[in-house]
């Protein structure tokens, strides 16, 4: 059976292994989502790399990617009940997704 609920600072410290920088965490940013990360990868080549991790460490408990193509600049990752973004850079300010999760979080 897979494990469904992971504790959300638990994927923060794996994120904090992987180097991913700004990492933020927002409680119930939307009504579909319990808890969710945003965080930012040194580069595509980053990214692709912590696709790999993910699935070492989380494959088992509960985990469905998308953006998981090399050189991809956005992973959109569900572990368990926690959804994580991990964005290079550029593609952060881009979507400013950071701006809208602080909108709903504040409702």
């Amino acid at each position: 059976m897979l494990e469904k609920v992971i504790e959300l600072e638990k994927i923060v410290e794996f994120l904090e292994n992987a180097h991913i920088k700004d990492i933020k965490k927002y409680q119930n940013p939307a009504n579909w989502i319990e808890q969710a990360v945003i965080g930012t990868a040194n580069s595509a080549r980053h990214i692709n790399a912590l696709v790999s991790d993910l699935r070492d460490e989380f494959g088992k408990k509960g985990l469905d990617l998308e953006g998981d193509e090399p050189g991809s600049e956005w992973l959109v990752a569900t572990v368990g009940n926690v959804l994580v973004h991990i964005f290079v850079e550029s593609s952060r300010q881009n979507y400013t997704l950071d701006e809208l999760w602080q909108k709903f979080e504040k409702r």
